[in-house]
This record gives structure tokens, C-alpha cells and sequence, in this order.
């Protein structure tokens, strides 16, 4: 954050609307989009799975599947019986076949970085075709509108066990706004949107997802889910499909394999590579944000790469030498490494629209925890409030929102809205100078969409 001596630039409420629609955009073509292979639609007609012996040596312990055609995979997920009572009725089954590359193709389109970054783990584990059961249980009378279960065969158990480890793969949900959890009881990430989507069955719909892996197979599952419902509602249909899920698997052996490993995906840094000199690249130019850069300038004045001790000297200069010193305390103690500022100044003075001015900052801190305890530090928001800089933070999940004032600014009475948001090693903060009759509510929905593209951004920047 910088001082008082920064002037104003005027924010296009357009922002949000592009960040949060292209947000919208990445979630719903990762998840859903495949290409239709061979297809038919039944009603609840179930498939009989083969018997398979499987080519390993079950003693050994190093279990292992034959590869499986499109027929034996379909046979293991196209079954609406598994489906809870009162989903079995009036269930419209399709299977096809998921095709990643139609996946990638289409997130490159809204964001090349995400596409790029999908087809490099592609690539690397060989994750191209499955198969995919949809069972449409859209009914007025029952919160689930939608499931679809994905099985894809990786070249072997070994190689789906790192598929789900690889911090990449967990980058590109978190990059994506998809908020993945380590599975309890499986090796996967449980995972959903994080915000409602239009809906074919109900007008907003949440979508919940697990990707785990089993013996070399991953299953993705996913799930619509009326928006105005308890999503808990959902946790009995994926109960009632994941168990029989995985004994008709463990059933294809001639002999029961060894007991499945239960692993907790890794959970490292996502961004071990990140250093000081990757901080300028993980902050948007205005073309990214849809900013016509012909009506802003960027202010060198604060826009500059700072290590810690630059930017406690920024603030003394500026004759802030509480809060310096608080940013020392707290920078060293929480490792903060260096911090990437951008403040940008419209080419017009006091423009009638709602924002006036943005601020990105962007820090890197030694580990995760750094990067989330120095946001929730007392002292330092305490230093903040005691400045006259800021006023308040309130915690918003674990994020936190930000708000301030500007009293004496030659275009009024200013107030500051802004959040905080830590992702892995990085903190985001983003701040929004407007005037004070304004929304808070649309100021802070520009703030948490710029924050979260740029956290996005930072997560598939590395090289």
C-alpha cells in the first residue's frame, strides 16, 4: 500500500464484469466441455461390467489394471442405479467420450495462460480420452439437477498417484477459482465453483466436484446443484456412487488387490520457483483488465519492485514511521521477501464515475503461512488504523476486507474499499479509491474480481 502522495485514477465498473465473467468462463468449460464421441441416451438401463483378470502380481503389492477399452470403462461408471432412492426415477442416462483436447482448446480461447497450462499436464501424464456417464436428474423435488462421473486410464497407478500430487494440477484449480480440498477417505481434491452459474434446471446452480484416482484410474465427478438448496444435500448422492464406484473396480481381479492406498495429496507450495524478479509479471497490464490504456498512466513514482527494507523506507520517506517500523516487524518475523506495487492515474481530474483510483500490490513471502499470518497480524493492522491510512479490516473468510478515507482529497470526501487475499506464498491486495456516496457493494466486487485475476494469474506464471 502506498501513501498519500499517490494521486488518482479513474476505474471502469466494465472491470468486473470482465474479470468475473471470464472467471465464469474458465470454471464452466474445464468442467464441462467434451467432445461427443460414440453416445446414446436410455432410461436407467445399466451396463453389466466385464471380468478382467488384472496383469500384476497381486502379492507383490504392486497392483496393476489392464488397459481398458471404451466398453469396460463405460462399464464401470454408467450406473443411475448407484444413484439414492429418490434419484432413480425419470433419469436420462448419456455416455460419450471426454476429450481433453476440446477442454484445452476452448480454455485458450478465454485465457491461454489456463489453456496452456491444462494442455502442459495433459502432455506430461498423457491425459487425453475418457469416458463419461451424465445422468440429467433434473426435478423440481430434488436439489441435485445433474451428475456426471468421468473415467480416464493413466498409463499406470504409480503415474495417477503423481497426476494427483503434482503442485500444477492443484495450481491450475486454485488459478481457476475452483478452491480444491483434500479428500478425506480417497488420493483427490474435492472442489466447486465459487459462485453460482445459470442453470438449466433450477436458475442458479452451484457445481461440486471430486477428482481422485484409483489403481491408475482417475474419476472426476461432477455436480449441479440448486443454488437456494443445503449443497450438504449433495454429499448422499456422492456417497451412494463413489463406494460401488470403487468395488467394481477392486471386483475386475481374479484375487482381491492389496489394500488401496489412502495418501493426502500433497500440500507443498504451489509456487516454489516464485522469486522477486516473477513479481512484475504476475500483475495485469489495463489491457488485461479491459482498461483502455489510452485514458490512464501508470505512476512512477510508487510503481516499483520493492524488497522489504525499500518498502519500509518508502513509508518512512513518507513520514510514516510507525507503520514503517510495524512493516519491518512483521515483514521479517512472517518472511516477506519483496513486494510489487502498480498505481495508475486517470488522464482527467474528478471523472464522474464510481472509482477514482486502484492500487495492486502484490507480496511474496518464504511459505504460505507467512503470506496469511502477516495479512491477519494485530499490530500491523493496528499500525495501519493508527496512520490514518486505513481504518478498518474485517475478515471475510480468509481473506480480508479492507476500508479507509480520504477527507481532504481536492474531489471530495474519498472512501477506500479493498481486499486481501492470500494464496499460497503471494498476499494480493487490491484498493479502490471512490467517492463516498457510492456503492460499497460494487466497489468491493471490483476489488475481489481484480484480486482474484491476479492471484490466478500469479499460480500459472511459472515457467
Amino acid at each position: 500500500m502506498s501513501g498519500e502522495g499517490c494521486s488518482k485514477i479513474a476505474v471502469n465498473l466494465l472491470i468486473v464484469v470482465f474479470v468475473l465473467a471470464a472467471i465464469g468462463i474458465f470454471v464452466y468449460f474445464f468442467v464441462l466441455e467434451g467432445s461427443l464421441g460414440s453416445s446414446d441416451t436410455t432410461e436407467n438401463n445399466p451396463a453389466t461390467a466385464p471380468v478382467i483378470a488384472p496383469n500384476a502380481n497381486v502379492g507383490s503389492g504392486q497392483f496393476e489394471l489392464p488397459r481398458l477399452n471404451d466398453d469396460q470403462l463405460e462399464a464401470l461408471i454408467n450406473h443411475p442405479e448407484d444413484l439414492p432412492d429418490p434419484y432413480r426415477d425419470q433419469v436420462q442416462t448419456e455416455t460419450y467420450v471426454a476429450d481433453i483436447n476440446i477442454s484445452t482448446a476452448d480454455l485458450q480461447e478465454v485465457w491461454d495462460q489456463a489453456g496452456d497450462r491444462l494442455a502442459l499436464i495433459s502432455q506430461t501424464y498423457n491425459w487425453k480420452q475418457g469416458i463419461a456417464a451424465e445422468f440429467n436428474t433434473c426435478r423440481q423435488d430434488r436439489p441435485v439437477s445433474l451428475v456426471v462421473v468421468e473415467v480416464y486410464q493413466l498409463a499406470s497407478a504409480a503415474t495417477a498417484r503423481a497426476f494427483i500430487d503434482d503442485p500444477a494440477l492443484r495450481g491450475l484449480f486454485t488459478g481457476l477459482q475452483m478452491n480444491p480440498v483434500a479428500l478425506p477417505s480417497m488420493h483427490g481434491w474435492a472442489m466447486e465453483t465459487n459462485a453460482p452459474i445459470e442453470g438449466e434446471c433450477f436458475a442458479q446452480e452451484n457445481r461440486l466436484m471430486m477428482l481422485f484416482e484409483h489403481w491408475g484410474l482417475l474419476f472426476y465427478i461432477t455436480l449441479n446443484v440448486d443454488a437456494n438448496a443445503d449443497v450438504d444435500q449433495a454429499g448422499t448422492v456422492v456417497s451412494a456412487l463413489v463406494m460401488p464406484l470403487i468395488g467394481r473396480v477392486d471386483a475386475l481381479g481374479s484375487a482381491p488387490p492389496p489394500p488401496t492406498p489412502i495418501l493426502t495429496p500433497a500440500a507443498d507450495s504451489l509456487m516454489p520457483w516464485a522469486e522477486i524478479a516473477d513479481l512484475p509479471s504476475f500483475l495485469p497490464t489495463l489491457g488485461e483488465i479491459g482498461i483502455p490504456s489510452s485514458s490512464y498512466v501508470l505512476n512512477y513514482d510508487v510503481s516499483h519492485t520493492y524488497t522489504l527494507e525499500q518498502l519500509v523506507q518508502a513509508y518512512t520517506d513518507l513520514g510514516y514511521t510507525g507503520l514503517a517500523d510495524a512493516i519491518a516487524r512483521a515483514g521479517s518475523h512472517y518472511g516477506m521477501i519483496g513486494q510489487e506495487t502498480r498505481f495508475w492515474d486517470g488522464s482527467t481530474n474528478c471523472p464522474n464515475i464510481v472509482g477514482l483510483s486502484i492500487q495492486m500490490d502484490i507480496a511474496l513471502f518464504q511459505t504460505p503461512a507467512g503470506a496469511r499470518d502477516y495479512m491477519n497480524d494485530a499490530a500491523l493492522q493496528e499500525a495501519w488504523r493508527t496512520s490514518g491510512l486505513l481504518s478498518s479490516f474485517s475478515p471475510d473468510g480468509g481473506e480480508v476486507i479492507l476500508q479507509g478515507s480520504r477527507p481532504g482529497h481536492a474531489c471530495g470526501p474519498l472512501v477506500i474499499w479493498g481486499k486481501m487475499v492470500p494464496t499460497d506464498r503471494v498476499l494480493t491486495t487490491v484498493a479502490i479509491y471512490a467517492y463516498a456516496e457510492v456503492n460499497s457493494a460494487d466497489v468491493l466486487d471490483i476489488a475481489d474480481a481484480l484480486a482474484q485475476y491476479v492471484t490466478a494469474k500469479a499460480l500459472l506464471s511459472n515457467p
